[in-house]
């Protein structure tokens, strides 16, 4: 299965409640189970996902449940931009973030509104940035350890001398 533990939770727990709603009968809810996966574009659940795939299906149960709601749709409809910000929060702080997405290359002042796939160059210029501040203390330290290993010459195995007894072949 390529969903997390807790994503099957979910989607398990939400419909149980989708079948009380509609009050379905056991092979009625496995045919509309079934439905509700082709029309996410999977045939089973555990070919779903995590991200995407996971969106779509709760999307799809989201119009089961709620017919006359389209909040629950449009949140799943902007999980993507979610995750991104939230990535991006996770990397750097948000004075950075606005200062780095107000630069000449990305050229924006309300960095959560960016499309997407520059809220993803974001991402990744801050993941880079992140990385490249701790290399150079990462590098020293794996000097450090290697320089303190001692430094022996490999030992070579040896077997005890074997008197050779031909055989009858």
């Amino acid at each position: 299965m390529l969903l997390t533990p807790s994503q099957s939770s979910r989607f398990w727990r939400e419909w149980a409640a989708c079948i009380r709603l509609h009050k379905w009968s056991k092979p009625d809810s496995e045919t509309q189970r079934k439905a509700l996966l082709q029309r996410a574009g999977f045939t089973s659940l555990t070919l779903v996902d995590k991200l995407t795939g996971y969106d779509r299906v709760l999307s799809e149960l989201a119009i089961l449940t709620r017919p006359d709601d389209l909040a629950p749709q449009i949140r799943e409809a902007e999980m993507p931009r979610t995750r991104l910000v939230f990535a991006c929060r996770q990397l750097a702080d948000e004075p950075y973030i606005v200062a780095l997405a107000a630069s000449a290359r990305f050229k924006c002042l309300d960095w959560p509104a960016m499309d997407l796939d520059t809220m993803l160059q974001l991402r990744n210029t801050l993941a880079d940035r992140a990385v490249s501040h701790h290399r150079p203390a990462t590098t020293a330290n794996r000097r450090h350890a290697n320089s303190q290993r001692p430094q022996s010459a490999p030992t070579r195995q040896t077997f005890p001398e074997l008197e050779y007894a031909p055989g009858p072949f």
